[in-house]
């Protein structure tokens, strides 16, 4: 199975789950609410089973409710990183799994896990400075307003040129005089 058939596959089981816990909740509501549904349109259920009804469904709607908040505070981590959990319960370290984050509570700090390599050398007269990765490259941040600052910044503090190459991951080198 391949990446994009199992990214599918979890998204679909998300949908399937969240569709179970919205209808979880709208029986225990029906179980709530049928005693005195049915005693206003004439029908007595009876003192116990209207106690059992409304026992469950109390008790449902707790559950379902819970299940809801579970699922909304549940942050995972992706495969290309990790995260560090602070705040209540002490320092957590998450890599390939996830963690139940409370905004109040907790605080995350993303760690990527992409290998970045430092490469530092002369061509001649220049001085290179080059920083490749192996992400998913720039997919067209080159020509944002960072970038232009990033390569004004080379241009007229260092007197050199910047150069992306963006090939199954990007290599960003900075040329300048030595």
């Amino acid at each position: 199975m391949n990446l994009n058939n199992r990214q599918a596959l979890i998204g679909l089981l998300i949908i399937v789950f969240a569709a179970i816990i919205i209808l979880l909740f709208v029986f225990a509501l029906c179980l709530i609410f049928a005693p005195i549904g049915a005693r206003f349109m004439g029908h007595d259920l009876g003192a116990v089973t209207s106690l059992v009804m409304t026992g469950f469904g109390i008790g449902l709607t707790v559950l379902s409710g819970a299940l809801m908040v579970i699922t909304r505070l549940y942050t995972k981590t992706k495969a290309s990183e990790a995260f560090v959990r602070t705040g209540m319960g002490g320092m957590k370290i998450i890599k390939d799994g996830g963690s139940i984050v409370i905004p109040v509570i907790h605080q995350i700090v993303k760690i990527s896990l992409r290998t970045l390599r430092l490469d530092v050398g002369r061509e001649g007269p220049d001085a290179v400075l080059a920083v490749t990765d192996d992400g998913a490259g720039m997919t067209g941040a080159a020509d944002g307003t960072g970038m232009s600052i990033v390569r004004a910044l080379v241009r007229d503090e260092l007197g050199g040129t910047l150069e992306l190459v963006d090939r199954g991951g990007l290599r960003a080198a900075v040329r300048f005089p030595a």
